[in-house]
């Protein structure tokens, strides 16, 4: 028969794993509110947790990009940098963290992001610089996310690929008057949106047409007006163009499965 201290450790180990669900919970009731409450009483709930420290990194991902919605932008950058150190470091995950996940749980693996978190953390850092007025901070930012996608992706799948992080990168080219890197940019992000079959948004269109016009680049040009069945804009001299970035709603959600063994 189990020993009366046997069968305390045993419920003691129960609830201890069972606590480790906890902190996705609240994130999770966090992000459903978001819409309703606001960034500024979310971030200030998220502040109420203490996550452990397996969670730190998905922490402060999404503490550094509430901060960024309420304006504070050096705080978003500590955050979301630390975070991408973190992710960064646990690329060679420990074997004892891994045959523990393996044998009891996997909420027991710390969190080293998903690759669409490797790519995000980049942008929205390049995002805060640009909002800061630093261009070239948001370039080296970007610079990082297309190492990180090439990283990420074996040639055969579109792991971690971001068309909207390619955009991104081909706005900045363009306002750092980089125009090939910025066409070369552009043009990705409309294969990556191609190859999933998905609309060709009109701001990318455009700018697929300016450029491939301005660097003379007749036949991609001529293409592109077949396709999109317009021609690239012509702006005024002593004009300018209006860059526009939205964000609209929250991922998925992240849900716990578990295995006994």
């Amino acid at each position: 028969m189990m020993s009366i201290r046997k069968a305390l450790a045993l419920f003691l180990c129960s609830v201890c794993l069972l606590l480790q669900g906890c902190t996705a919970w609240q994130v999770n009731q966090l992000a459903s509110s978001l819409s309703t409450l606001g960034p500024e009483h979310t971030l200030a709930q998220l502040e109420k947790i203490d996550p452990p420290s397996r969670d730190k990194a998905q922490y402060l991902l999404n503490r550094g990009l509430l901060k960024l919605y309420t304006g504070d932008l050096t705080g978003s950058r500590e955050d979301l940098a630390q975070a991408k150190d973190i992710m960064s470091s646990l690329q060679a995950v420990s074997l004892t963290e891994n045959f523990a996940a393996l044998t009891t749980n996997e909420t027991l693996r710390s969190y080293t992001g998903s690759p669409s978190d490797k790519v995000l953390v980049h942008v929205m850092l390049a995002l805060g610089y640009l909002m800061d007025g630093d261009m070239d901070g948001a370039r080296v930012e970007m610079l990082q996310a297309n190492i990180t996608m090439k990283q990420e992706s074996d040639g055969e799948t579109e792991s971690g690929q971001m068309a909207s992080a390619r955009f991104i990168a081909g706005m900045i080219f363009e306002l750092q008057r980089e125009y090939d890197d910025a066409y070369i940019s552009y043009e990705r992000a409309y294969n990556i949106l191609q190859a999933r079959g998905e609309h060709i948004p009109e701001a990318l269109q455009t700018s697929l047409l300016y450029l491939a016009k301005r660097q003379g680049r007749k036949q991609e040009y001529r293409s592109f007006v077949k396709q999109f069945g317009h021609e690239a804009p012509v702006i005024g001299k002593g004009l300018g163009e209006w860059f526009v970035i939205y964000h609209d709603g929250v991922v998925s959600k992240k849900s716990e499965t578990r295995l006994s063994v």
